[in-house]
Formats: C-alpha cells, structure tokens, sequence
C-alpha cells in the first residue's frame, strides 16, 4: 500500500526512458561491432593475411570501408612523419 508521499511511477516516462536507453544502447552496440570489424581487418592486414582480409572487407558497408580507409591512412602518415622525426635526431 501506498502512503501519501509515495507516487505511483507514471509508466509513460517510464518507457520512453526505458526506449532512449535502449536506441543508445543499439548505437554503442553498432558502433563496437563496426571498431571490433576495424581492428580485425587491420590486424589482418598487419599480419600480411590478404587471403583472410579480402573476405573480412567484404563483410563490411561501404560506410565501414570508407571509415577504416581514411583511418589507415592517417595511421600511415602519421607513422611516416614519426620516423622522419626520429631520422632528423640520429
């Protein structure tokens, strides 16, 4: 039983809360799914295993591949002007 300054939940908030929480959890969800699938590929890659890597990228969207290609591109260059950094001090 309820005492005066208990209130019953109003359910309308209750499960529009209970549906925002779960849109974000879908998102962060995707967006692990979509990292995990990058670091795969880049792993992969970094192995040398084109045979695995070719099937591996056509499992992803277009979005992904586009994400991950500029992704390994920056990688790259910054990795280039950290070695040019490091030839300018030896």
């Amino acid at each position: 039983m309820m005492t005066e300054q208990q209130q019953a939940p109003d359910w309308a908030q209750v499960e529009e809360a209970l549906k925002a929480g779960a849109a974000s959890l879908g998102k962060a969800l995707e967006r692990f799914r979509l990292t995990l699938a990058a670091q795969g590929a880049l792993g992969l890659a970094y192995r040398g295993d084109l045979e695995s890597l070719g099937p591996a990228l056509a499992r992803m969207t277009p979005e992904q591949l586009v994400e991950v290609s500029a992704a390994a591109a920056l990688l790259g260059s910054s990795c280039d002007e950290e070695l040019a950094r490091r030839r300018q001090t030896t």
